[in-house]
């Protein structure tokens, strides 16, 4: 709270200063306007930047998506906080113009007064410009002072609001970014790669909120120091898992939200990144064989919910590539995300893989790793148009 109120101090210095800086100036009323106003903005947007602001609309549902494990609902709440805080910006632009122009009429009647002054009988020119310099100065700082408290009171008034949804968006996004685990049942062989020993397969798989996912994956019998009577066994035991269908397939994902902007700054649109976190293979009895735990997620679709709460899916094809991102999410969020056309290569659970290892073995393979029997190739950008009018189902 101590850091949202210095930004905000700032910012109310930096409006006061342009508005005092204009004082006695030759500019017109209208380029003042223009100037103090855009300052105004600044400020409103510095001031609840990061915060996700909300009013009364749609209150129960998002007391209920804060607290869901229903990734949908999540979205759609964080959506409708989203967008109740740019509802909320413009009400705020719209006071912050109703005080300044109040403020401006009380300044320029102010200076009027000041500088039609006449010279006292003792005054020389000298010291008759000293005192209307300094009584301008005076002004100019009554009305800094003024025009900080009328802002100040006016962000008091909705401070414990910002407050109470600032903790609501908290937990959601706690949830959104909790892993949800998929049991995958479509998964592509590739052709065994006797000599290397590693085992290509694909991972194809739709849920409640993804549509046609295709992960590309390399089961590693043979790692470094493994005993051979193991990898052989390994090999065996897996071939015949294999053609009994008695292997489990798994993954995780978990969704974070992008903080991207569009070309009107004042209309955001919110977009939700969702990262595989983990593949596993495991036996019948759901002991886990083969996994990874990414230690750099890897990107599988982007979803946008529109004003209207549509959500809207675009699958990243793997051609799609992490320095695609604008610079300032990987920065922020992901240094060290994973490009999409890597296979991920799959060891025993107690293997730690590390990401020369990975490329190493991976290098057998002259063209990224493609099972002969791959289901329709989707387009570089798909998009999945759902309407949410219960919270978390597709109609």
């Amino acid at each position: 709270m101590l850091e949202r109120y210095n930004v905000f101090t700032l910012n109310c210095i930096a409006v006061v200063y342009c508005f005092g800086s204009v004082g006695g100036s030759s500019e017109s009323m209208n380029q003042r306007n223009r100037r103090v106003v855009a300052v105004g903005i600044m400020l409103v947007v510095s001031m609840l930047l990061g915060v996700i602001a909300s009013g009364n609309g749609e209150r129960e549902y998002v007391l209920f998506g804060a607290h869901s494990t229903d990734k949908k609902a999540n979205i759609k709440t964080l959506t409708i906080l989203y967008y109740e805080y740019l509802d909320l910006i413009a009400s705020l632009e719209d006071q912050v113009l109703d005080q300044y122009g109040v403020a401006v009429a009380a300044y320029e009647a102010g200076e009027e007064e000041i500088v039609q002054q006449e010279p006292d009988i003792w005054e020389t020119d000298e010291m008759f410009s000293e005192r209307i310099a300094a009584e301008l100065a005076e002004h100019i700082e009554a009305t800094e002072m003024a025009w900080e408290k009328q802002i100040l009171a006016l962000f008091a008034t909705i401070e414990t609001e910002m407050d109470e949804i600032e903790k609501l968006a908290d937990v959601t996004s706690e949830h959104l970014a909790s892993p949800k685990i998929v049991t995958v049942s479509d998964v592509r062989f590739g052709e065994y790669q006797r000599n290397d020993r590693l085992w290509p397969v694909q991972f194809v798989f739709s849920d409640d909120l993804l549509v046609d996912i295709c992960i590309d994956a390399v089961v590693d019998f043979a790692p470094e120091l493994m005993e051979e009577y193991r990898v052989r066994k390994a090999i065996v035991d897996f071939d015949q898992a294999v053609k009994e269908e008695s292997l489990r397939w798994q993954l995780s994902y978990y969704i974070r939200p992008i903080e991207f902007s569009s070309d009107d700054e004042f209309l955001l649109s919110p977009e939700f990144l969702v990262l595989l976190d983990t593949l596993m293979v495991l036996d019948s009895n759901g002991v886990v064989l083969y996994q990874q735990s990414l230690q750099a997620p890897a990107p599988l679709a982007i979803f946008t919910m529109t004003r209207e709460l549509e959500l809207e899916q675009t699958t990243l094809h793997p051609s799609f590539s992490v320095s695609d991102f604008p610079s300032q999410f990987r920065n922020r969020y992901y240094p060290r995300m994973r490009n999409l056309g890597l296979p991920i290569l799959l060891t025993y659970p107690e293997m730690d893989t590390t990401a020369e290892y990975e490329a190493d073995r991976l290098s057998a393979f002259a063209e990224p790793v493609a099972p002969p029997v791959v289901p329709k190739a989707p387009p570089a950008v798909e998009e999945v148009v759902f309407r949410i009018s219960n919270g978390a189902e597709p109609e």
